[in-house]
């Protein structure tokens, strides 16, 4: 959970109160001006059923979604 969307819970609350998945994902839309990344042929690819996105997918989107992807090419620390 990235501390900027934390530091919106407050400070009574932290430790106590959940965030939701629409806030969470509220907050990307918020950090990345409302543009999706486009997903192009070459972005993906499937394993045992699943997609998995490539790390030029991630870089072209702009920001690490703290899922722990298999390509993410983010720092760790800018995972948590």
């Amino acid at each position: 959970m990235p501390d900027e969307l934390l530091a919106r819970v407050p400070r009574e609350l932290r430790n106590r109160a959940c965030i939701c998945e629409d806030c969470v994902n509220r907050f990307w839309k918020e950090k990345t001006n409302h543009k999706s990344a486009k997903v192009l042929a070459g972005d993906f690819y499937f394993d045992h059923g699943l997609m998995v996105f490539t790390a030029a997918y991630h870089l072209r989107r702009g920001y690490c979604c703290s899922s722990g992807c298999r390509h993410c090419p983010y720092p760790v620390e800018s995972r948590e």
